[in-house]
């Protein structure tokens, strides 16, 4: 809608100007301010690139973002929110499972959804889902949004799919 609005596509700082009172409180309910966690997470980096025996990219890298949510919007107008709920439902099934292929290990494994989903829900026509994301070894497993979003999407809809919001670990927001 702001889209056709304003005939162009936004970048992820317009939420500044948009929603400035809830960014504003994000802000003041963290315990660091960006710049103190970043350069806080810049040091531990430099640290781990300081060590002249490890050839692989910083551990903290993959440490930063756990989890992220992702906005869902339907290309077509076309009952919109039910084909969204139709969507919704099949994720929401405890029996789903996505076809998740390891090109490293030359493997393809079937994956059950329900343990990497924290939560799912419909706004103004749109799709939210928050996901295990990253690459820190954990026993929740990883999921990408749009393989997600194509096994469950058994009527080859077109799909716009952005990430909105970052969480560590903890599902603390992480502000990027």
């Amino acid at each position: 809608e702001l889209i056709h609005k304003l005939r162009l596509i936004p970048s992820q700082y317009t939420q500044y100007y948009f929603h400035t009172s809830q960014i504003v409180s994000q802000l003041k309910s963290q315990d660091k301010t960006r710049g103190e966690a970043i350069l806080e997470l810049e040091k531990q980096i430099w640290r781990e690139y300081a060590n002249e025996d490890n050839y692989e990219k910083p551990k903290t890298l993959d440490k930063t973002i756990d989890w992220a949510e992702y906005e869902i919007e339907l290309l077509s107008n076309e009952e919109s929110f039910n084909i969204l709920n139709k969507i919704k439902e099949r994720i929401l099934d405890k029996n789903f499972e996505i076809k998740k292929e390891n090109k490293k290990k030359k493997i393809i494994q079937n994956i059950k959804v329900a343990k990497s989903l924290k939560e799912i829900k419909i706004i103004n026509n749109k799709l939210y889902i928050t996901l295990k994301t990253g690459t820190n070894q954990s026993d929740i497993p990883n999921i990408r949004c749009d393989i997600l979003i194509n096994n469950a999407n058994l009527e080859n809809y077109s799909f716009k799919i952005k990430r909105t919001k970052f969480y560590d670990e903890n599902l603390k927001e992480v502000l990027i």
